[in-house]
């Protein structure tokens, strides 16, 4: 996995993220969590979005297009993650200011607000709906992420406030095949099932600040784990594998930074 831009906040990490799965490329979130309950924002350059090495270049290309049709002033280039080292600012337009100073604070903040909802593509339509205890305090959140008029996340609030899990709809197809776990509204777990067979087929682990940590790929029938993936600083350093579905992981690759093959160990 290759970091490829770094965002200001997790819903313009997730209006990325949405448009490259729609294009087939896989993306991964990483560092997306908020510091407190206040409507602290984090701090800037802690939420990267990272793709396979071999969709960087396509991934970049699709963000390019999709800058220009945005009302930014400012272009792409300041923003692109060069190499995992590099740190962007990224782009402000007209509905993402929508999304990060309507939906942030009344995501987070524990007044209620007056507005219901939020409708970020000016349609007439809200694509984010609230909704608050008697107290004013967050229990839901739903969002038409494609503006299709039909929910694809849906996030829950523990009584604090702070995001406790969310379900979605990642190919918008109305099943939401990606459930996701968070602790003191920091994600934790995310569990995707693809073929909607009501099983796991990855299962992703995060730390407590939000970065990916390992990865675990599991059996399309039996749901055993057949691939553990360890990651540090959103690059994958090593992989075992299980080749014959026996529970066992029988083998270990170790990568170097470019996710090239290091080493080969047999565990067996």
């Amino acid at each position: 996995m290759q970091i490829i831009y770094t965002a200001d906040n997790a819903i313009e990490a997730h209006v990325i993220t949405h448009m490259l799965e729609q294009a087939g490329i896989h993306a991964i979130i990483n560092g997306e969590f908020l510091q407190s309950a206040a409507g602290e924002l984090p701090a800037a350059g802690n939420i990267k979005i990272s793709v396979p090495n071999d969709d960087v270049h396509k991934a970049r290309e699709l963000i390019d297009e999709w800058d220009k049709h945005s009302l930014n002033p400012e272009p792409y280039e300041k923003h692109k993650s060069q190499t995992p080292k590099e740190n962007g600012h990224s782009f402000k337009t007209v509905i993402l200011a929508f999304i990060t100073g309507l939906f942030l604070s009344s995501l987070y903040f524990y007044v209620p607000v007056n507005n219901e909802g939020d409708d970020y593509n000016r349609d007439g339509i809200l694509d984010t709906m609230f909704y608050y205890t008697a107290h004013g305090i967050l229990k839901k959140v739903t969002i038409d992420v494609n503006f299709d008029e039909k929910i694809d996340r849906i996030e829950y609030s523990d009584p604090s406030g702070f995001i406790e899990h969310a379900k979605e709809d990642t190919n918008y197809d109305g099943y939401f095949d990606t459930l996701s776990k968070y602790e003191n509204g920091n994600i934790s777990k995310t569990t995707v099932d693809y073929n909607k067979d009501k099983r796991a087929d990855r299962t992703y682990i995060y730390d407590k600040n939000g970065q990916l940590r390992t990865m675990y790929y599991h059996h399309e029938k039996t749901e055993n784990i057949i691939k553990i993936s360890d990651f540090e600083n959103a690059r994958l350093i090593s992989s075992r594998l299980d080749e014959n579905n026996d529970e066992i992981m029988d083998v270990k690759y170790t990568y170097d930074i470019y996710e090239n093959i290091l080493s080969k160990i047999e565990l067996k």
